[in-house]
């Protein structure tokens, strides 16, 4: 990304101008094509303020930064309060004021910023805590490993996903569910009809419960899967 292109040229990792003027050089040609609004930002108005706040009250190091804006440039034009602060604040609310935590999980997927707090992400964080039973520790990490998952959507993916692996074909507790998550994050960005029931029809029909499974089950090769479900056919 930019901030390694920079680091390989000596740009310190700093507070000051010498970063700011380092992210925004690198990349510019490949950023304008992405998002040309880019050049209608005021550098004093827009881009400096914001930089400013993520290198200073975020924390963020130069090379997450760049990471940041690569991709998503758009967030130089976001709303400072509105937008970038209040989720920054909620989310250091929700990960126990981790500095680590939120730097982590907004440069893993800056594109949360583009979904809307009220409306969005807070419904998701409700579903997972009240709806499931997910401690703030349980979701702390699992967010932080996986931040994708609150781009999907809540009706058409989360709960299909979580009301299938809880209903009777699957019948995990909410707890072997919630530890199953948290284990492997990963598994709610296989598709539920062509990947997850499958493979857990697959399980039932060798005699095999999920809870009895590897957690890897789901996110391994079809030659890994197949390979595990005849070595432990119960059949």
């Amino acid at each position: 990304g930019l901030a390694r292109a920079g680091k390989r040229r000596g740009v310190p990792d700093t507070n000051g101008d010498d970063a700011i003027h380092h992210i925004i050089q690198q990349r510019t040609k490949t950023m304008l094509l992405r998002f040309p609004n880019v050049l209608g930002f005021s550098v004093e108005n827009n881009i400096q303020p914001r930089i400013h706040f993520f290198r200073n009250e975020v924390g963020c190091s130069v090379e997450q930064l760049g990471k940041i804006l690569w991709r998503l440039p758009e967030a130089l034009g976001y709303s400072m309060e509105n937008n970038l602060r209040a989720k920054i604040d909620y989310f250091k609310i929700l990960f126990d004021n981790d500095e680590d935590d939120v730097k982590n999980f907004i440069t893993r997927n800056p594109n949360i910023f583009s979904n809307n707090l009220q409306r969005n992400i807070m419904p998701k964080i409700h579903y997972f805590t009240h709806e499931i039973g997910f401690t703030q520790k349980d979701l702390r990490t699992f967010l932080v490993e996986r931040p994708q998952v609150l781009s999907l959507s809540l009706d058409n993916n989360i709960v299909p996903k979580m009301s299938y692996y809880l209903g009777d074909q699957v019948g995990l507790t909410k707890q072997e569910l919630i530890n199953f998550i948290v284990d492997k994050p990963g598994q709610l960005s296989f598709n539920l009809e062509t990947r997850i029931k499958p493979r857990i029809q697959i399980l039932k029909d060798h005699g095999i419960h999920l809870r009895d499974a590897p957690v890897t089950i789901i996110s391994r090769s079809d030659k890994s899967f197949q390979k595990w479900v005849e070595e432990n056919s119960m059949n």
